[in-house]
């Protein structure tokens, strides 16, 4: 490797160190917001919190790494424009190529890198935050439980025990009370139990030996008995923004994925599949299809502040992550076929990227 080149991805690498840290701190900040108010609102400890934000981390990495190379880019050749260095290499006989090398390549080994991380690790961390937070609530589900009491839980269950052994989970002479769409639901047995799945996101209450009764809002009723009985409850509304739902197709590797969409029968969940998984490819791609206008950019404006540098990439990157929102948003809706959809962002950023390579 040629010494201007090792100079080059060193000023490279500089920037993007510091476009990592400053972006992923912003990241983390948005974060803080909705994390603080599991603990004020839901009561969940500070080391669960501490626990969900490391499982965040990579997905926010995900999206921290192309803003910190166009930031990098943009600093480190505005910088070099600015002291004149571009001007001296140019006059020592080296080509625009020849810059243009060291930062082409190390874009190519971050595309590759984050592609590698969107595909394996961010899915299972979101699967890990998930897990998390669903665990911690089912288990505040069960201590908010007290016997003798009309305890209420998520929407529209009432529950009511005569005895309720919190070691090994076990209530006996239940009443359940289950607000639906048409009626009201009422279930009595001799015992009951909850039970968890996170893999699946459900928590049930399972009750056994006993009567129900089924008052409709056509004012009919009607009543029978079972041996045994499940009680799906929904805990959506005790998770901000309904995290379960959010995070259910981020939390597909490329098997899952490709499982779920050839098993989906609805159209637009089968899309909405297809754009999770076109997706993963597509993120990191914008690397690639912003370098040339972000080269261009720091060549034309002479950024030398880091605060006009900032700026420049904050404006080239929420363009592109307006423009992904629309086509992400045309795709699940079958305006676009979701593969066009999803690389709306790079094709409309691509061509000026390509231009600006060119042109600069």
């Amino acid at each position: 490797m040629k010494i201007i080149e090792r100079y080059l991805i060193s000023q490279s690498l500089k920037t993007f160190a510091f476009g990592l840290a400053l972006f992923s701190t912003v990241l983390i900040i948005s974060k803080v917001q909705e994390l603080l108010s599991l603990i004020l609102n839901k009561g969940i400890s500070p080391y669960i919190i501490l626990k969900l934000l490391f499982f965040l981390m990579p997905a926010l990495l995900s999206i921290a790494i192309p803003m910190s190379f166009i930031l990098g880019v943009i600093l480190s050749i505005g910088r070099l424009t600015e002291g004149k260095e571009i001007l001296a290499m140019k006059t020592m006989g080296i080509g625009k190529w020849q810059i243009i090398k060291p930062y082409f390549a190390f874009s190519l080994l971050l595309i590759i890198f984050n592609m590698f991380f969107n595909v394996f690790l961010v899915p299972e961390s979101n699967k890990m935050y998930v897990k998390t937070l669903f665990n911690t609530m089912t288990k505040k589900v069960q201590l908010i439980i007290n016997e003798k009491e009309f305890n209420t839980i998520g929407r529209n269950v009432v529950l009511y025990t005569e005895e309720y052994d919190r070691h090994n989970n076990d209530l006996k002479g239940v009443n359940l009370r289950l607000k639906e769409n048409d009626g009201t639901l009422f279930l009595f047995a001799k015992k009951g139990k909850f039970y968890s799945d996170p893999d699946n996101y459900q928590y049930s209450f399972i009750m056994q030996n006993g009567s129900f009764s089924k008052e409709l809002r056509t004012g009919s009723f009607f009543k029978g008995e079972y041996d045994e009985l499940s009680v799906n409850l929904d805990l959506s509304s005790s998770i901000n923004n309904n995290e379960i739902t959010n995070f259910d197709r981020r939390s597909l590797g490329l098997k899952e994925l490709r499982k779920r969409i050839s098993m989906e029968s609805n159209p637009m969940m089968k899309r909405k599949l297809q754009v999770e998984l076109y997706k993963k490819f597509s993120l990191p791609l914008a690397i690639l299809s912003l370098f040339g206008l972000s080269f261009y950019l720091a060549l034309e404006i002479k950024v030398g502040s880091r605060a006009i540098g900032i700026f420049a990439s904050i404006v080239l990157i929420f363009g592109y992550y307006l423009v992904m929102l629309v086509g992400f948003s045309f795709g699940e809706k079958g305006t676009l076929p979701p593969l066009l959809a999803v690389n709306l962002p790079n094709i409309i950023f691509g061509v000026p990227s390509i231009w600006g390579l060119f042109r600069s």
